[in-house]
């Protein structure tokens, strides 16, 4: 039988169909995926009051999702898999190991996104192991709350379900990334961001949402699974859980004369080993400001509110996630 304590969740860089690519990372959240064909029973008379009894498969594709713990260890995968495909990381600070995502909006990376191949199963036998190859990630995730753990969702596509077996890897090496440790910054434009303090006494958590635009495209090419990638334009927004104070209410005139504003969420762990560089995980972008509940609720006697963003393109620029971390590669 398969046990829930034996879970295993294990990417590999590349693969394709009948020729997954192994394992090269075990990740500390859950990942699973179902085999989603386009699947339909066939059109045919048989002198039978039981019908048709064959359904053929007309395209091959699978979808699943990932939740865990949002890490700098294994957000550069998923960013990798939903953002841009080229990223090779730069050190910093000695050891540290800088991954710089940065939205396309006029370039074409080569490869646009990265394409893994996910596993998920049970590690026991009894239980055995599943594998897609060719999976993306069509959305990101990222959610802050108070007194909680930073958290995320990738929801993915690959390209059907084989059976494959697990790597012998160990769980990445990862921490916890902690709300109430994190900060949030706001200026006017990119040059006031980057010199900005950190706006206190405002933010109790956020949801960043990343559409990546990825979609599978389906040809007559010999194969029922997908011969290239769709690339929509990605959409990103950004919901902040707000104390109604001084701060908030200046948001709400933004928000009234629709002025824009420069956000960047950040977070600051411990020293990575053999330098001064820490963990770092760096959200920024141009956004819209959208709708604001400026009463949303009550907590303990305290008003809250609620602004939902959307990120805009501004001086050619928009969205930008870096990561520090220890890891050379993906």
């Amino acid at each position: 039988m398969a046990r829930a304590a034996r879970i295993r969740s294990q990417l590999g860089l590349g693969g394709t169909p009948g020729s997954p690519a192994a394992a090269t990372v075990q990740l500390p959240g859950l990942l699973t995926m179902r085999h989603a064909p386009n699947r339909l029973l066939r059109e045919e008379y048989r002198n039978s009051w039981g019908g048709s009894n064959v359904h053929d498969d007309l395209r091959l594709e699978s979808t699943g999702q990932y939740v865990g713990r949002c890490t700098t260890s294994t957000l550069p995968y998923w960013l990798s898999a939903a953002m841009r495909g080229s990223v090779t990381p730069t050190t910093v600070l000695t050891t540290g190991k800088q991954w710089a995502f940065v939205q396309p909006l006029t370039e074409i990376p080569v490869p646009p996104v990265q394409q893994f191949t996910a596993y998920w199963g049970d590690a026991d036998p009894a239980g055995g192991s599943l594998c897609a190859p060719g999976t993306v990630v069509t959305r990101i995730v990222i959610e802050g709350a108070n007194d909680a753990a930073w958290t995320i969702r990738c929801d993915l596509m690959g390209m059907g379900v084989e059976v494959a077996a697990f790597a012998s890897l160990t769980t990445i090496s990862n921490e916890t990334v902690k709300n109430l440790l994190s900060s949030i910054f706001m200026a006017g434009d990119w040059t006031a961001l980057g010199a900005a303090l950190a706006t206190t006494n405002l933010a109790y958590g956020f949801t960043w949402t990343y559409d990546s635009g990825i979609a599978g495209d389906f040809t007559m090419s010999n194969s029922l699974t997908r011969t290239d990638l769709h690339r929509d334009i990605p959409e990103t927004t950004l919901q902040l859980r707000l104390k109604w104070n001084a701060d908030a209410q200046n948001l709400a005139v933004h928000q009234i004369n629709n002025a824009r504003r420069f956000i960047r969420l950040k977070n600051e762990g411990s020293i990575i080993v053999g330098g001064t560089a820490k963990n770092t995980i760096d959200i920024a972008g141009a956004y819209d400001l959208m709708t604001m509940d400026t009463v949303a609720d009550q907590t303990d006697g305290t008003v809250r509110s609620t602004l939902d963003l959307v990120a805009v393109e501004d001086n050619g620029r928009k969205v930008e996630v870096t990561v520090i971390n220890a890891l050379a590669a993906l």
